[in-house]
């Protein structure tokens, strides 16, 4: 992404690919702490630990998203991208909302801050 801002390739290549890499930089790493957010819950659910750092990692992915969508509208990318990251926005905020709740009621963990998650 750095190297498509600056240097020959910021003045070879077309502005809207630097949106489009920080685009998908931001949605792939959304999707990717998704995915780490499941493998915690699973196994969480074997050792009893791990809840609040499954809330963490779904928290920044929700902030991940709306950070791909805000970028997607500021620089006029399709709408079929913003509609994509949207629908993975719900997945995660309704996936967020579920653990959040079950962490009130049930676990009670506390929920590591976002820069701890490795």
């Amino acid at each position: 992404l750095n190297c498509a801002r600056s240097g020959i390739l910021s003045q070879t290549l077309d502005k809207a690919w630097a949106a489009h890499l920080e685009f998908q930089s931001r949605g792939f790493a959304s999707s990717a702490n998704l995915q780490l957010s499941r493998a915690v819950h699973l196994e969480a659910e074997e050792t009893t630990k791990g809840y609040g750092e499954e809330i963490a990692r779904l928290a920044l992915a929700s902030e991940l998203c709306v950070s791909a969508i805000q970028c997607a509208r500021n620089n006029k990318l399709p709408a079929q991208m913003v509609e994509t990251m949207e629908h993975l926005r719900k997945v995660i905020n309704d996936s967020l909302d579920e653990a959040s709740d079950n962490n009130n009621k049930i676990y009670m963990e506390e929920i590591p801050n976002k820069h701890s998650l490795a």
